[in-house]
C-alpha cells in the first residue's frame, strides 16, 4: 500500500541508492486509463469483496475514499458518513461521532455476530481511526456508519481483517520517528529486514494490545480466514506471510518469492498474496512521486494453500498495468488494485506473463 510516512523517510534520507537508479527501469509510467469500466480510481490500494454478490469494497486516496464498485458493469457509489440509528453502535463509547471524510487505507468486510460489516482504516481529519459501517443489501450494497474507535498515536497501521466477533487485527508497520536519526535508522532496519512492527488487536472490552509472537520487519497485509482459525500477515522486507493458529497463537512463517503487500483469504481456507518482485525497499521509488501515476513495476500474485504451498498464479513486468497491491478473485480471473495506479485491471489467471 502507499504509505506516506514511508515515502517522507525515503525522500527525506535521499534514500535512491545508485543500484535503485541504475534499476529505474524496473518501474515504468504508464499511460492514463482512459477509457473501460474501471478507469477513474485514485490509487485504489486495497479491495474487500462482498461475499455473492458483483460488489467490492474499494479504499483509495481522493475524494471518493471509500467507494462500492459493481464488477459486473463498473458502476459504483459511496458510503453514507451520517449516523445509523437503526444499527447497535460498534467500537469506542468514547468514539461517538462520524466522519467528516474518509481518507482510506486498508479496508475489510466480515460478518460480526450475524451482521455484515465493513471496517477501514481512516486516516482523515488529521487522526488515525478505525470506521465500522453496518452492510444493508438490496439492489446495491448501502454501508452506514455505526461507530469507530480511535488508534493509539504509536501505531501506524496499514490493513486491518475482523473476526466474527468483532475483534479488530491491524498490521503495526514501525515505530514513527522521531527524529532524523530515528528516520535513518528505519531505514537500516527495512534494508536489514530487521523486525520493526507487529499485529496488534481491539476488542470492545479490552481496547488495544500486541498480538505475541507476530514480529516481522514492516508487517502489510492482514486477513483472517473464514471459519476464524488462522491470521495471516504479510511482512513485505523480510519478503515472508506468517500464518497465526487462532486462538493458541502458534506461527508459522512462509518464505515468498516477492514482497508481500494485501493479503486475500479465500473462502476455502487459502490466501492470495500479492507484491512487488524487484529490489527490495528501493525497488518502487520511481514510482513514489505523483506525477509518476499510473506507475507500473514488476509483481506477482502468489496462492498459499492449507498445506503452505506457496504457486505464483499471476506475474507482470508492469509495463503495461500498473503495479498490483491487492488481488481478489473474480469470474476466471483476478481484479487487480494498485496504490500507484488510476484503475482496477481484470486479469486472467490462467495466462500469466
Amino acid at each position: 500500500m502507499f504509505d506516506h510516512s514511508l515515502a517522507k523517510i525515503l525522500l527525506r534520507l535521499c534514500a535512491i541508492s545508485l543500484m535503485a537508479i541504475a534499476l529505474a527501469g524496473a518501474t515504468h509510467r504508464l499511460a492514463p486509463c482512459s477509457e473501460g469500466l474501471f478507469c477513474d480510481f485514485e490509487r485504489p490500494e486495497d479491495i474487500s469483496r462482498l461475499p455473492g454478490s458483483d460488489w467490492a469494497l474499494v479504499s483509495q486516496h481522493g475524494d471518493e475514499g471509500l467507494q462500492w464498485v459493481n464488477l459486473e458493469d463498473g458502476s459504483r457509489h459511496g458510503v453514507d458518513l451520517s449516523p445509523d440509528e437503526r444499527e447497535t453502535m460498534m467500537g469506542s463509547a468514547d468514539c461517538n461521532e462520524p466522519p467528516t471524510s474518509i481518507a482510506a487505507r486498508g479496508n475489510t468486510v466480515g460478518r460480526v455476530r450475524g451482521k455484515e460489516i465493513a471496517a477501514v482504516i481512516n486516516g482523515s481529519d488529521g487522526e488515525s481511526r478505525i470506521e465500522f459501517f453496518a452492510i444493508e443489501r438490496g439492489s446495491h450494497p448501502v454501508a452506514r456508519w455505526t461507530g469507530c474507535t480511535q488508534v493509539p498515536n504509536r501505531y501506524l497501521l496499514n490493513d486491518l481483517a475482523i473476526a466474527s466477533n468483532g475483534t479488530i487485527y491491524a498490521s503495526h508497520m514501525y515505530d514513527r520517528p522521531n527524529d532524523e536519526a530515528g528516520f535513518a535508522e528505519v531505514l537500516r532496519m527495512f534494508r536489514a529486514a530487521e523486525p520493526t512492527g507487529f499485529v496488534v488487536h481491539w476488542t470492545a472490552e479490552d481496547g488495544w494490545s500486541e498480538v505475541s509472537g507476530t514480529v516481522m520487519s514492516f508487517p502489510n497485509g492482514v486477513a483472517i480466514s473464514p471459519n476464524g482459525d488462522r491470521l495471516a500477515i504479510g511482512g513485505t522486507f523480510e519478503q515472508a506471510l506468517m500464518i497465526v493458529a487462532l486462538p493458541s497463537g502458534n506461527a508459522t512463517q512462509i518464505p515468498l518469492p516477492l514482497q508481500p503487500d494485501n493479503v486475500t483469504a479465500l473462502a476455502d481456507g487459502r490466501f492470495l498474496v500479492t507484491g512487488h518482485t524487484g529490489e527490495p525497499v528501493t525497488g518502487v521509488d520511481g514510482c513514489r512521486p505523483r506525477d509518476a501515476i499510473p506507475c507500473g513495476f514488476p509483481f506477482a500474485v502468489a496462492q498459499i494453500g492449507i498445506g503452505q504451498r506457496v504457486e505464483i498464479i499471476y506475474e507482470h513486468d508492469g509495463s503495461e498495468i500498473p503495479g498490483a497491491s491487492v488481488a481478489i478473485p473474480w469470474q476466471d480471473g483476478l481484479i487487480l488494485g494498485s496504490a500507484y495506479g488510476d484503475r482496477l485491471t481484470f486479469v486472467s489467471e490462467m495466462s500469466p506473463r
